[in-house]
């Protein structure tokens, strides 16, 4: 099978490149830094190094029809260019000129991996007097509309479309300054860590879980469906934190309602299950050795978050 994977130098763009490398497959990855692709030397790998604004030579250097693909880049993920509008519309035009060169490679199925901070927004459009919306809500808008963006040029092409909707991402080789890495960091390194209350739901998964979650939405996923990529069950985030602490550091002090919590994800606007229905996928990870693992290889990355 023929795999197409834009961000595949990414945290999840590359653990998905490697497993379908194992499994046999050809993958054509899209990458912003090739350097970060030479730890795989595998036959069935070509990399190109494309930027948003030359992504319209993809089917150009490609050049295979594509059964398959993901959709992983994405510029400003966190921080000040997750609100940068003018960079979170470049995503979205990138997202329009992927379809229309994977239509070229008569590609059959697009998969878009998107966050479940959608959800926030999605609660908050439906009761906007209710809710202050967070700048982060720039990049989650982006989002959306390249959600739109895709279901519409996927359904003039006749490409099937699913969405992948990921919890809270963690694991080995995630070097963004996401929440789980900075308060492993924190921890292992007995840091001070103020926190808001804590008492909203939140949701915690692993990378093997969402590499085998995508897996299951290319091989399974019922078209134009979105999926959640995540836990059934409700944790608060106080108690998840807590977790890691008494995993990682029991002695350490949590200073919770230090922050404004002005986050809260309406898990009520999609059904968390439909994965498993439809495709028999279930997250396998243990909590704790999966926190251990990505505590380790934060240790050893020498990164600091």
């Amino acid at each position: 099978m023929n795999v197409l994977i834009t961000g595949a130098n990414g945290f999840m763009g590359k653990a998905l490149t490697k497993e379908f490398l194992s499994r046999g497959d050809k993958v054509f990855a899209i990458v912003t830094d090739k350097k970060e692709m030479e730890d795989i030397t595998s036959p069935n790998l070509k990399v190109f190094e494309l930027f948003f604004d030359k992504y319209n030579q993809i089917a150009e250097l490609v050049k295979d029809d594509i059964n398959l693909s993901y959709h992983f880049a994405w510029a400003g993920l966190c921080g000040a260019p997750a609100q940068d509008v003018e960079l979170q519309t470049s995503n979205v035009v990138a997202t329009a000129t992927l379809i229309e060169e994977l239509n070229k490679l008569h590609a059959k199925k697009f998969v878009f991996a998107s966050t479940m901070n959608t959800l926030e927004l999605r609660s908050l459009l439906a009761n906007p007097r209710q809710n202050s919306p967070r700048g982060v809500l720039i990049h989650v808008a982006s989002k959306i509309n390249a959600e739109v963006v895709a279901r519409t040029l996927t359904n003039k092409y006749g490409i099937e479309y699913n969405e992948g909707i990921i919890a809270m991402a963690y694991g080995e080789n995630n070097k963004s300054k996401m929440i789980p890495n900075v308060i492993m960091y924190s921890l292992i390194n007995n840091k001070e860590i103020n926190l808001v209350e804590g008492n909203n739901l939140y949701d915690l998964v692993y990378i093997s879980d969402i590499v085998s979650a995508f897996i299951a939405i290319g091989e399974k996923g019922k078209n134009k469906e979105s999926y959640y990529i995540g836990h059934n069950d409700n944790r608060t985030f106080k108690d998840i934190i807590i977790s890691i602490r008494d995993i990682l550091n029991q002695t350490q002090q949590l200073n919770f309602g230090v922050y404004k919590e002005d986050n809260h994800i309406d898990y009520s606007l999609i059904d968390r299950s439909l994965l498993t229905k439809d495709t028999g996928w279930t997250p396998k990870a243990d909590f704790k050795e999966s926190i251990i693992n990505t505590a380790n290889w934060i240790k050893e990355s020498g990164l600091k978050f």
